[in-house]
């Protein structure tokens, strides 16, 4: 069950991404993926984080001109179905059936992923950076590299290489001192 405060965050996203999508405006739904993701970084659940990532994708798509104008046909069905998807999760979330909802949110982001065998590689890339870049804002939030791996289903070493994050033990320093020069620093550190 999720906490009553992210509960609500949630539904509110999905009324007004369904109500943005409707009105065709992508970077307000953009921003609306944002707003997830400090309760994401709270709460560590799939539920906000799936959620944000389908936002992001789809808002990025919406605003790729380049696939709105060569897929225009499918884009136009794309995005209807893409409504008709949020807005069910939003009725099921409201009625408090979580895993239906769940359901309903992984077939969005299946949908967004098989839209077309070319738009869907577009796409791919979209949820797969989308999944980084939530995930990464939520490390940024103190969650560990681990956890956050975990909810997004990915393994730690692929999201250390999305976010440039390494391990001290496999930091080579470019440059060193000279043995006397560290010594000299660590008397003076120590002494």
């Amino acid at each position: 069950m999720l906490p009553e405060n992210e509960y609500q965050d949630m539904l509110y996203l999905l009324r007004e991404s369904v109500k943005l999508a409707k009105q065709d405006k992508p970077k307000q739904l953009m921003g609306l993926s944002d707003r997830i993701i400090h309760s994401a970084s709270i709460y560590q659940d799939k539920y906000s984080l799936q959620l944000a990532t389908a936002i992001y994708a789809l808002a990025k798509i919406m605003l790729n001109d380049y696939v709105r104008r060569k897929f225009y046909k499918k884009y136009e069905a794309f995005i209807q179905k893409s409504i008709v998807l949020l807005t069910k999760a939003r009725d099921l979330l409201s009625k408090r059936k979580i895993d239906e909802y769940y359901k309903v949110m992984s077939d969005l982001l299946k949908l967004i992923g098989d839209t077309d065998k070319r738009l869907g590689e577009y796409i791919e890339e979209v949820i797969r950076h989308a999944m980084i870049k939530k995930g990464s804002r939520i490390y940024a939030h103190g969650i560990s590299m681990g956890r956050v791996a975990e909810i997004l289903g990915i393994s730690e070493w692929e999201l250390m290489e999305k976010t440039g994050w390494m391990p001290e033990k496999e930091f080579i320093p470019t440059e060193t001192l000279p043995p006397r020069e560290r010594l000299k620093e660590a008397e003076e550190l120590f002494g």
